[in-house]
């Protein structure tokens, strides 16, 4: 039986994809909001943060766009 990925993903997840701390992830996150980005595909559940698979893999794969 195949397990489904689910297309949002938790704040832990997205930094275990990247490779970076919680702390690190805050600090890029309140950057983009400063210029009005949003590069993770971030939503709101509960007031808890998700983020979009698609979203970080494309960011993943384009660093250019972190900074």
């Amino acid at each position: 039986m195949e397990t489904a990925i689910s297309p949002l993903m938790t704040k832990r997840e997205v930094c275990e994809f990247l490779r970076c701390s919680s702390r690190t992830l805050d600090r890029w996150r309140s950057m983009w909001k400063a210029r009005s980005m949003n590069p993770l595909g971030e939503v709101k559940i509960r007031k808890q943060p998700r983020f979009q698979r698609p979203a970080v893999e494309k960011l993943f794969s384009t660093p250019k766009v972190w900074l």
